[in-house]
């Protein structure tokens, strides 16, 4: 397809350098006679067939017709931008986008005819070919860079409307599942976009937009290893969809961070060259962990637990198992209370909370890892380091438990400082039954509270079913919450 075009490289011949409008006007054939009027026309008569399906298209409706001039057509000819165009577009299923979103086999064959002026004035007429190619060459560019650099689908339209909060006389209300803040092609990016046409830079400018992170990279090539099913490689197409999606910060583009992986169960931080990776646990099928980003800002050691509402009126009345577990009752206008003072409506109505001290038994186990959120989730220690070791680990109500908890703290550190890693580990240590002569047993200059995260680690609660195993090497994972059936069902009209 590509071959019937050079290559818009600086100093290279433009192939259409001889094919102008003043070329055809000079004919005195009314078969090659130019109007702009009729071009317009028939560019308005493609939009109304065409239709709208993806957000760039919206704005192309909005440029012709607001009668803006034409970007690939001119008294000077047909811009080779055209060339750079048809070169990214001739390997656009390489990454398992369908080419005939594009129509490069019709933009070719516009081509060729106006090059060889192969019109008539029924059947091949020469303004209708000229707005075809001006049409679908600005619709496919937008397309192209579009899809390229923001993915096709809105990760929070997608995710946000499967587990259901509550139908009542309300009405249906859904559970929020995923912030990740995406940001979309708009009209201030297909006007820049449009700027760079029938320049030098075009290519520099898509080369630009297109994803080059590192997993993006081995997902695209385990697309074309030639050996997946087409169950894989559908799984493998939602996974490289989700590495199109526009975050504020990307991943690789920190040098320090830490991703969280659902569906693998793990952590990653990552310093450089640098990957500590560790086992967790993520929110059950019933109370799904997240898929957000946001940024580490602090840790508390040894921090009390809040338990939430809808654990919390299960403890009423279980007084003996409070007492073991170190919690007692905060009521707002009261203070702290026994176990026994636990009401039932009073918890469900926001006057009472059930706490739980700090200290071995604590359910967020000896650290928490601080995140501005809009699910009240954190990556924690546990209590019950022992899930740690199960294959299957959806079992919290949403939090992440960490395996590795003081590495992670270690990590957190600017610049390592040892003895505030010293303080922390003491006081990740301490045992508030462990006393001598009736009080605990503490070093008041060694004990820590929280710890202040300067500067501040961009965090990824993520979602890939095919992602980094042992080694660095891609490893597929089992699709606990459902993502990918729904991420393929939304996918398929774009994706080969």
């Amino acid at each position: 397809m590509s071959a019937c075009f050079s290559s818009c490289k600086i100093g290279d011949d433009n192939p259409n350098k001889d094919i102008t409008v003043e070329a055809f006007s000079g004919f005195k054939d009314n078969r090659l006679f130019i109007d702009s009027d009729s071009i317009r026309a028939y560019i308005a008569d493609m939009m109304r067939a065409d239709g709208q399906s993806l957000p760039s298209d919206r704005f192309v409706r909005k440029y012709y017709g607001g009668d803006k001039p034409f970007m690939w057509i001119s008294y000077g000819g047909i811009t080779a931008s055209a060339d750079t165009l048809l070169e990214y577009l001739a390997d656009v299923d390489k990454s398992g986008i369908n080419p005939r979103l594009f129509r490069a086999e019709q933009i070719v064959a516009d081509l060729e005819t106006v090059r060889t002026l192969d019109v008539d004035g029924v059947s091949r007429p020469i303004n209708r070919i000229l707005a075809r190619l001006e049409y679908n060459l600005t619709r496919s560019y937008l397309r192209y860079v579009s899809c390229q650099h923001f993915g096709f689908l809105n990760p929070n339209m997608l995710y946000n409307r499967l587990d259901t909060l509550s139908n009542d006389s309300a009405g249906l209300k859904w559970k929020r599942l995923c912030d990740l803040r995406v940001k979309r092609p708009d009209s201030a990016f297909c006007a820049r976009s449009l700027a760079c046409i029938d320049t030098d830079s075009m290519g520099i400018y898509i080369s630009g937009l297109l994803p080059k992170g590192e997993l993006y990279g081995m997902l695209v090539n385990h697309l074309n290893d030639g050996s997946l099913t087409t169950a894989e490689r559908m799984k493998t197409l939602c996974n490289i969809e989700r590495c199109r999606w526009r975050l504020a910060v990307m991943p690789d583009d920190t040098r320090k961070h830490v991703s969280v992986n659902i569906p693998s169960y793990s952590l990653r931080a990552v310093d450089g060259d640098s990957v500590l990776s560790m086992r967790v646990c993520c929110g059950a099928k019933k109370t799904k962990t997240p898929l957000l980003s946001s940024s580490l800002m602090r840790m508390d050691v040894n921090p009390q637990w809040i338990v939430p509402k809808s654990i919390a009126v299960g403890y009423v009345g279980r007084t003996g198992y409070m007492y073991s577990q170190g919690m007692f009752v905060y009521d707002k206008k009261l203070g702290k209370l026994p176990p026994e003072e636990a009401s039932y409506s009073k918890i469900t109505q926001g006057e009472q909370y059930i706490v739980q001290e700090g200290g071995p038994k604590n359910s967020l186990g000896r650290i928490i890892f601080r995140f501005e959120n809009n699910f009240s989730v954190f990556l924690h220690d546990t209590s019950a380091p022992w899930l740690f070791k199960s294959a299957m680990r959806a079992v919290s109500h949403g939090c992440v438990r960490v395996e590795r908890p003081y590495d992670l703290a270690v990590f957190m550190l600017s610049d390592k400082n040892s003895s505030l890693a010293e303080r922390i580990k003491y006081t990740m240590s301490l045992d508030p039954d462990d006393k001598s002569g009736g009080k605990p047993v503490i070093d008041r200059k060694k004990k820590i509270n929280n710890v202040r995260i300067d500067p501040q680690i961009p965090l990824f609660i993520t979602y890939y079913t095919v992602y980094y195993g042992s080694g660095g090497r891609l490893v597929s994972y089992e699709d606990i919450y459902g993502f990918d059936d729904v991420t393929a069902e939304q996918l398929r009209p774009y994706i080969r």
